[in-house]
């Protein structure tokens, strides 16, 4: 007899784990990372495959259009199918197609299939009067038949791409009042959508050679440019529905540079190797006058030289404009042990030291404080990738260890918790009880370690 293929109650078995546990995992949803690990290593032994379609209605996005055409057997719409199709899976979408003999009422189930079955949108070639919501993207091609609905018509190829285009854009509707780019890491070259053209500096929508060094990018303030060169070439070691956002200024019309919040995410080839990148570009500089204003107002701590806990304040005007970062809460070991063994300047010699490293590890743009005696925070904004945040704290705790100075002979030592924006919250305090509860984990065990909340 066949086996029967294994099912999520089988892997929840065969990892030691529950039922709810399992489903976390395979909808994306934060769970501890050695459940993590347990979960797909108990997938791949089993050789369980993640039903899409199921997932798809939990998390509302399948990346999958529906095509509607009414038949393929001639040679324009097999064309036009094709074509449509490559556009679409250049994009990681799925095409889901439906041939109807333009027959109203098949087509009308199509459109209600769709939306029971959450396709991100649908590219339609129908001259029937379908009932369509608002809020389901459509694309009609060759017959507008309502004011609201796009239609493209072109030859073949260009009439696919222009759909699928439009559908890509329709799924970043989230993004409201912005810019679009793709970076192409075959060709290094990168390109805007049109209406950049109305905003930015920019001769042409296509900008070629972009990371090599070689070309000249007004559009780009010099001290930016490498930031952005350094992002794009990190394509590559992008890893699936990893999300990241920088703040550049950027030239616009008239001359002025504006400051800009980039957010991207890599698109992968069927062999899963990252190939480009697509991202928004959202004009920030009403909330960037706004940190400036709480940057000035904001008090260094006079013996470390970074921010006093008018930090805070910094921190969370940040959040409110990039929701992903990750906050850092340091707690120098045993400080007490040392103010009172070799006295109190010896003690400031470490706090001082102790910022001084923070420093060098963070950018600029990030903000470090001093928010307690021996209590140090750093709000790293972008990103909330875990190895980054390992490497950082790893990073860390090397240089405290390193420390030598004068008058002190024993080992210096820190411990630290972190968390990340949005898992952990969106503000300064929820982030910040959690890193504490993540911090005191390695005071608790033993001190001079780090752990991720």
């Amino acid at each position: 007899m066949k086996n029967a293929m294994p099912t999520m109650k089988d892997v929840a078995q065969e990892a030691g784990v529950a039922l709810g546990t399992v489903s976390k995992v395979f909808n994306g949803i934060p769970v501890g990372e050695s459940y993590r690990i347990k979960v797909e290593e108990a997938a791949r032994k089993l050789g369980y495959q993640v039903n899409q379609y199921a997932r798809g209605l939990k998390t509302n996005k399948t990346n999958t259009v529906a095509v509607i055409l009414p038949g393929v057997n001639h040679p324009f719409f097999a064309a036009l199918a094709h074509h449509i199709c490559e556009a679409l899976a250049r994009r990681d979408y799925r095409m889901l197609l439906y041939v109807t003999a333009s027959n109203p009422e098949i087509e009308q189930n199509c459109v209600n299939m769709v939306r029971q079955n959450k396709a991100d949108g649908i590219i339609g070639l129908t001259y029937n009067p379908l009932v369509v919501d608002e809020d389901l993207p459509f694309v009609g091609i060759d017959r507008s038949f309502r004011a609201d609905i796009p239609c493209v018509a072109a030859d073949n190829y260009g009439g696919g791409r222009l759909a699928a285009e439009k559908l890509r854009y329709d799924t970043l509707s989230e993004f409201k009042d912005t810019l679009i780019f793709e970076y192409d890491c075959r060709t290094d070259s990168m390109e805007f959508t049109s209406n950049a053209l109305e905003t930015l500096d920019l001769k042409g929508t296509r900008l070629e050679r972009v990371t090599d060094g070689s070309g000249c990018f007004p559009v780009f303030h010099p001290d930016d440019i490498g930031n952005v060169r350094r992002a794009l070439r990190g394509t590559v070691n992008m890893i699936p529905d990893q999300i990241e956002h920088d703040r550049i200024r950027m030239k616009k019309r008239d001359g002025e540079y504006s400051w800009y919040r980039g957010q991207y995410k890599a698109v992968f080839s069927p062999e899963g190797k990252a190939i480009r990148l697509i991202g928004t570009l959202t004009d920030i500089s009403a909330q960037i006058d706004r940190e400036q204003e709480l940057r000035h107002q904001a008090q260094q701590d006079p013996l470390t030289d970074v921010y006093n806990r008018a930090g805070v304040k910094l921190i969370n005007a940040r959040l409110e404009q990039i929701s992903r970062g990750i906050l850092f809460m340091l707690d120098l070991d045993d400080f007490k042990f040392i103010n009172d063994t070799y006295g109190h300047a010896a003690g400031d010699k470490v706090l001082v030291a102790m910022g001084q490293i923070l420093k060098d590890i963070f950018r600029t743009d990030d903000i470090v404080a001093r928010v307690g005696g021996d209590e140090f925070v750093a709000f790293l904004s972008g990103s909330d990738n875990a190895s980054m945040a390992q490497e950082k704290a790893q990073e860390l705790l090397d240089r405290v260890r390193e420390l030598k100075l004068e008058g002190i002979d024993t080992q210096i030592s820190v411990s630290i918790g972190i968390a990340s924006a949005p898992t952990y919250g969106r503000t300064f305090e929820s982030l910040s009880a959690s890193a504490d509860e993540a911090m005191y984990e390695i005071k608790n065990g033993g001190k001079g370690g780090f752990a991720l909340q």
